[in-house]
């Protein structure tokens, strides 16, 4: 499948890529009274349009901030939770809020280290990498690098 960028990276493209390998999403959450959502081109991607349409994919990597938070026990309002409830295998999701150059860096990592075949290692090992990384002359801070999780079942 061909990457859909900027304008093509619609809820509706989202929610026919059904039975692919690998979603990797890049983009900012809003927080909305009904938990985070992934600001997508034509609007706000929310917990409750996901476990409507049911995406049943194989990894899911979400490049944004909180789509895993960990503050209330309301776990399919987070976005992350909601993939795999509607149908993803495997989700990789920040808990909290991430610097983009963190975020670049992250994926960087995780894909180099076989991230779709085995998000687990690759989580850990981008997660190792980040900890020795210099961006922009600083050390990458704590809560950045451990953000990262791998939520649901796995390959």
């Amino acid at each position: 499948m061909t990457p859909l960028l900027g304008a093509k990276a619609t809820t509706e493209a989202l929610l026919r890529a059904s039975d692919v390998t690998l979603v990797h999403i890049a983009a900012h959450t809003e927080e909305t009274p009904l938990g985070n959502a992934i600001v997508m081109s034509d609007g706000l991607l929310d917990a409750g349009t996901l476990l409507d349409n049911h995406v049943a994919t194989g990894a899911i990597v979400l490049l944004t901030c909180s789509s895993a938070p960990i503050t209330n026990r309301d776990e399919l309002a987070a976005v992350a939770a909601a993939f795999v409830a509607s149908g993803a295998h495997t989700v990789v999701a920040s808990r909290w809020a991430i610097d983009d150059k963190v975020a670049r860096s992250f994926a960087h990592y995780f894909y180099d280290n076989n991230g779709v075949a085995d998000p687990v290692r690759a989580v850990a090992a981008a997660q190792r990498l980040l900890m020795t990384t210099k961006i922009d002359g600083a050390a990458v801070p704590v809560e950045q690098w451990s953000s990262f999780a791998v939520i649901g079942g796995l390959f």
